[in-house]
């Protein structure tokens, strides 16, 4: 698999490597990235990230089961509660916010759905103890920690997209996974 990022909002194609080495080096579930200059038939073609693919590998290589769902979260994956119904969060204003790239043959959003309930609906110590059942928070806090540090936006928290969200069916936890990090250290629009 090749995925070569051409950073194009970052002419210094420098921003997301050192983005996914922090995530690395405080072992964040994350992507791992390296420079690549890229030729074509002997033609220099220019400077790239390839960036590791979230995918049915990277499941295998970071948790102990890898046959759980995972969705890619784009805008506007909000995470905001719309019913007991797993079908309400397949779209969002008509674009698939929470996009399912392992298990399509089944597309079960029973867990997502679940989740997203919790987060909304709940309060108080029901809420923290929910919570702490079913999302790894310890690597959500290292996850964020890192995002300030770096200065990342486009993101959850901003436009709410860009992550990806994995439940792990051994421990019954979702994983919050970072996703697309060009646009950190002070570069904007």
């Amino acid at each position: 698999k090749l995925n070569l990022n051409g950073e194009h909002n970052d002419p210094s194609i420098a921003r997301s490597k050192l983005s996914w080495d922090i995530y690395s080096a405080t072992k964040t579930k994350a992507s791992i990235a390296a420079h690549a200059a890229v030729y074509i038939n002997d033609t220099f073609m220019g400077v790239y990230i390839s960036v590791e693919h979230i995918d049915d590998e990277f499941l295998k290589k970071n948790f102990n089961n890898p046959d759980g769902n995972l969705w890619k979260c784009l805008y506007p994956a909000d995470l905001t509660y719309k019913g007991d119904n797993p079908d309400n969060y397949k779209y969002s204003e008509g674009f698939p916010a929470y996009e399912l790239s392992t298990n399509e043959e089944t597309e079960d959003y029973t867990q997502l759905a679940r989740f997203i309930k919790i987060l909304n609906q709940y309060n108080g110590s029901v809420f923290q103890d929910s919570l702490e059942k079913i999302f790894d928070i310890a690597s959500f806090l290292k996850y964020e920690a890192v995002n300030v540090l770096i200065g990342g936006w486009d993101d959850y928290w901003s436009l709410m997209n860009n992550y990806y969200l994995y439940h792990n069916p051994s421990e019954d936890k979702f994983t919050f996974i970072p996703y697309d990090y060009d646009n950190t250290f002070g570069i904007d629009w």
